[in-house]
C-alpha cells in the first residue's frame, strides 16, 4: 500500500511458486493515457491514478491463468479529486467520488474498456468512500473490483454537475394575436446550463385558464407546445401555462413553466 496506494488479495487454483508485481503510474508516467480518444466514457475524466498488475507465467500468461479470484483496491486522496487545486472538493470541475470507476487497458485493441459484469472475468466492483488513514497517509476512499484476471487499470469519474438554470425561461411568443383560431408553435427560450452542457427542453404539460377543445393544444413530450390562438368572447382573455423540464444529458434536471396570453382584445 505504501508504495502503490493499492492492495491486492488473490486466491489461485493451484499451489505454485508465484510472483505478482504491482506498478503504480500517474498521468505523466503512464504508458497508456486514459482519454476520450482511447476509450474514456462521455463526460468522464481520468483521475490520473493507474495500476499495472502482472504475474509470473505460471499464474497468468497469454493463453491461460490459474487465478480463482482477486480483490483489487486502489486508494485515492482528496487531492486526486480536487481538479481545481483549491483544497476543496465540491467545485463543478472536481470529481465526484461516488461516480469513480475502473477501466482496464485492452492491449489487443489498444483501447481502454470500462469494467462491467458483462466481462466474464469481472465478478463485482464498487467504491468505498469512507475516509481512512493507513500507514500515516489519509485516504478519501478506494475503488475496488473482484476479478479473475490481472490487467493494467485506470481510474475515472464524473465531475460535480450543476443542473440547467431555468430562472430566465421565457416563451418564444408570449402573446398570440390575432385571434384567428390557428395553431401556433411555442418553444422555451432562455434556459442556460452553468456548466455549458447541451440542454434538451421537453414540454411536460399544457394548462389553460379556459376550456379548450380537442386538438386545440398538444405537444407534450416534445420541444414545441402547439396552442390555438383563441379565447372566449365574453371572458378577460386566455392564459396558457406551459410546464417543461430541462436536462443536460448528465443527470442534471430542472423543471419550470412559462405563460402565453391570448388577450380579449388589443385595446390599451
Amino acid at each position: 500500500l505504501k508504495a502503490t496506494d493499492s492492495i491486492l488479495q488473490a486466491t489461485l487454483e493451484e499451489t505454485v511458486n508465484a510472483s505478482i508485481q504491482l506498478s503504480r503510474y500517474n498521468a505523466f508516467t503512464t504508458p497508456f493515457s486514459l482519454t476520450s480518444g482511447s476509450g474514456l466514457g462521455s463526460y468522464e475524466k481520468a483521475v490520473g491514478k493507474y495500476l499495472n498488475v502482472t504475474a509470473s507465467e505460471n499464474v497468468q500468461n497469454a493463453t491461460s491463468d490459474i487465478i480463482d479470484t482477486a480483490i483489487i483496491q486502489i486508494y485515492y486522496k482528496e487531492a486526486d479529486l480536487d481538479k481545481t487545486g483549491n483544497k476543496f472538493v465540491g467545485d463543478p470541475e472536481d470529481l465526484d467520488e461516488n461516480t469513480l470507476s475502473l477501466y482496464f487497458f485492452d492491449e489487443t485493441y489498444g483501447m481502454w474498456i470500462k469494467l462491467s459484469q458483462e466481462l466474464d472475468w469481472v465478478v463485482d466492483f464498487g467504491v468505498n468512500t469512507t475516509n481512512i488513514e493507513l500507514y500515516g497517509e489519509a485516504y478519501a476512499g478506494y475503488v475496488w473490483a473482484r476479478v479473475s484476471h490481472f490487467s493494467f487499470f485506470g481510474l475515472a469519474g464524473l465531475t460535480f454537475n450543476r443542473p440547467p438554470d431555468v430562472s430566465g425561461a421565457r416563451p418564444s411568443q408570449d402573446v398570440l394575436w390575432p385571434v384567428n383560431k390557428k395553431l401556433v408553435g411555442v418553444t422555451i427560450e432562455g434556459v442556460v446550463d452553468p456548466d455549458g452542457d447541451d440542454i434538451t427542453v421537453t414540454v411536460t404539460g399544457i394548462a389553460c385558464s379556459e376550456p379548450v377543445g380537442k386538438g386545440e393544444v398538444f405537444g407534450v413530450g416534445t420541444d414545441v407546445a402547439w396552442l390555438v390562438a383563441d379565447r372566449l368572447g365574453k371572458g378577460n382573455g386566455r392564459v396558457y401555462t406551459i410546464s417543461f423540464v430541462a436536462t443536460d444529458g448528465k443527470g442534471g434536471e430542472s423543471a419550470g413553466s412559462v405563460e402565453v396570453y391570448v388577450p380579449h382584445d388589443m385595446k390599451k
